[in-house]
């Protein structure tokens, strides 16, 4: 007589790695806990509440936990699919819209665009969205500007 080896047996036989395995049963005991039973409106159910709460990248690491499980349940007519990720174009990436569009008007204003580059840098690196937020911390005092003011203009 053969039994019935655990879903976490399953998963080491199919070389999981121990993270994997980890997230895995998490997924399924914590679905099991919040949900009657494995159905395809208790499914959906639980892929809305993912969807609700969580960034795509973890709805589809639970969404693949719960579909290695239905597939160990011999029951892989419920899986579900995954949510599409919107990827970013590369400009995107390096430089949102509403920066190109403020870096335009500057260059536009006073032709220099050297400033703006070393700001957007910077924005970057400190982990700013735009670089409106970075230019808050140059920006000087109206004391600051005031004493520069001074030293150059003689009253």
């Amino acid at each position: 007589m053969k039994t019935k080896i655990t879903f976490e047996e399953y998963l080491k036989k199919n070389n999981l790695a121990e993270s994997s395995i980890n997230s895995y049963l998490w997924t399924v005991d914590y679905f099991s806990v919040h949900y009657k039973q494995v159905s395809s409106e208790t499914l959906l159910e639980y892929k809305g509440f993912l969807m609700e709460n969580f960034k795509p990248k973890t709805v589809n690491l639970r969404i693949q936990a719960m579909n290695k499980y239905l597939d160990y349940l011999k029951k892989p007519q419920l899986r579900l699919k995954t949510v599409k990720i919107q990827q970013k174009s590369f400009l995107e990436n390096v430089i949102s819209n509403a920066d190109y569009k403020f870096l335009k008007r500057q260059l536009k204003k006073d032709g220099n665009m050297e400033w703006y580059f070393v700001v957007w840098y910077l924005a970057d690196l400190m982990g700013h969205e735009s670089i409106e937020t970075t230019r808050i911390y140059l920006r000087r005092t109206a004391s600051e500007q005031q004493a520069i003011v001074d030293k150059i203009v003689t009253w």
